[in-house]
């Protein structure tokens, strides 16, 4: 026996010039790299993404869940709490993370997963990464334009708010009696009267640790109780944005800069990107760097 957990969280800081043009940008300055856009945030980015992009889908990186220690559990307003350990547990049966169980899974619109492959599947799951700075796990999703227009216009207007992860746990532990359930008969009374809420005599919250987790959605809902999760970003569309980057790079002085710039233009005239150019362009990365930094340096 398990249980289904929903944690939902809002969406923030939906910004259509957050695209390529200014990740690239951002990248490649070096304190950026060092704090904000790690080489190995885009090297995971770029190697795997850029040949699948299609522009019948937008693109959306998600703090999907959170999670927490002891010293801070950091539970939703559902009273779920999930503990640095278990997110980082690397199970036996595939030798992946707990946190990569999201990996591939669907997007939905209200918590319908079982409807897979009908009108209330209108996404996926492509990647999930963690950033230990905010103890979130960061899903990029792909949306089907076409399957809810509405929807995609309400979140570039920034009228759609909410996400919800949806997920299967084998266990969850009371966090004032640590009472161990694997069904709902087997739960205590902190959790069946209190959970989500304070409890009387001692002033804390009331809620559940959660263990055996594995991933099973993203969804689209109204209202949310992990309300420190949010849609960061916008990603798309890849390439209009690198003819943007050309021209930034063409503008330059350096004539190693004009012909990266050259290069980015003709790359993004393609219908579709194919691995040399994907490697390529990571590839560049290191002398787009240092071009920026002289550039700095002589102040032009």
């Amino acid at each position: 026996m398990s249980f289904i957990r929903k944690a939902t969280a809002k969406i923030s800081q939906i910004n259509p010039e957050i695209y390529f043009s200014d990740f690239m940008s951002r990248l490649f300055s070096s304190k950026i790299l060092e704090k904000e856009f790690s080489k190995e945030k885009f090297r995971r980015f770029a190697s795997y993404k850029l040949a699948e992009i299609n522009p019948d889908f937008l693109y959306l990186e998600v703090d999907g869940l959170h999670w927490g220690d002891d010293s801070n559990p950091r539970a939703n307003d559902n009273g779920d709490a999930f503990h640095e350990k278990e997110i980082f547990r690397k199970r036996s049966s595939d030798n992946i993370f707990v946190y990569q169980t999201w990996n591939k899974k669907g997007v939905f619109r209200y918590h319908q997963s079982e409807d897979i492959g009908g009108e209330n599947h209108i996404g996926i799951i492509l990647d999930t990464f963690p950033d230990k700075d905010i103890y979130a796990i960061k899903m990029l999703t792909a949306i089907d334009k076409a399957k809810d227009p509405k929807l995609i216009q309400d979140i570039e207007d920034k009228k759609q708010t909410d996400v919800s992860m949806g997920c299967i746990v084998e266990k969850a532990i009371c966090s004032e009696c640590n009472n161990i359930a694997y069904n709902m008969n087997q739960i205590c009374d902190h959790v069946k009267n209190y959970k989500g809420n304070f409890l009387p005599e001692t002033n804390r919250k009331v809620f559940e640790w959660n263990y055996g987790v594995v991933g099973t959605e993203l969804s689209f809902v109204g209202s949310g109780a992990d309300t420190e999760a949010k849609v960061r970003n916008i990603l798309a569309d890849f390439n209009s944005e690198l003819v943007k980057v050309g021209s930034i790079f063409e503008s330059m002085n350096s004539a190693l800069a004009k012909g990266i710039g050259s290069y980015f233009t003709r790359v993004a005239s393609k219908k579709e990107f194919d691995e040399e150019d994907v490697y390529t362009i990571h590839g560049l990365s290191n002398i787009l760097e240092n071009i920026l930094s002289e550039e700095k340096e002589n102040g032009s």
